[in-house]
């Protein structure tokens, strides 16, 4: 198998933290992708060379990213949910439509009305996620001064600590409450 697919589907995979068993749908979607991007050799796509048009990109989503299937009316009762929880694997061939991993049942469906939850207008990934589902949540990163004097340690890919010391000095100023000149009526 090429270096180049094995390698962006192990990023991708581990991205998302998508178990490894889905490694194929992930080698699959790295195909996809490196179709149609241009190389180095001609300024085409692979995809441009074989179909003679450009391939259309508005349509790139992030692998693994969590979405909402929509469930069509004529497989759902009145007061059934009209949407399912999945994971975003990838395209099909020849359907308008995406390859997604439901969630509740662990089935590969292909859907064509999915919304997908990938970043939030910064490019941060998001951080609040319906559902009462403790691994779905992830909390928003924060950062913390250490007291003065407080030792942090970094914990490297080797497992050696390496103890980090932070000085840090706060200084407390008083702030007078805002005063106005506004004249209020005395109560009687």
């Amino acid at each position: 198998m090429n270096r180049s697919l094995v390698e962006m589907a192990r990023c991708m995979l581990y991205h998302k933290g998508i178990d490894k068993k889905w490694w194929a749908e992930a080698v699959n979607t790295s195909a996809w992708i490196i179709n149609r991007i241009p190389n180095t050799v001609t300024v085409k796509t692979p995809y441009e060379i074989v179909y003679q048009k450009k391939p259309q990109l508005k349509n790139l989503k992030v692998f693994g990213a969590l979405g909402y299937g929509h469930i069509p009316d004529e497989k759902r009762r009145k007061l059934d949910a009209k949407a399912f929880k999945c994971r975003f694997l990838g395209y099909e061939d020849g359907v308008n439509g995406y390859r997604v991993l439901n969630v509740e049942t662990g089935q590969v469906k292909i859907v064509c009305t999915v919304k997908f939850m990938e970043t939030t207008s910064t490019g941060d990934f998001m951080t609040e996620v319906e559902g009462d589902d403790k691994d779905e949540a992830v909390a928003a990163p924060h950062a913390t001064a250490p007291s003065r004097g407080q030792t942090q340690t970094l914990t490297t890919f080797n497992d050696e600590v390496v103890p980090l010391q932070h000085e840090v000095t706060t200084e407390t100023a008083i702030v007078p409450a805002p005063s106005h000149s506004m004249i209020t009526r005395s109560r009687t």
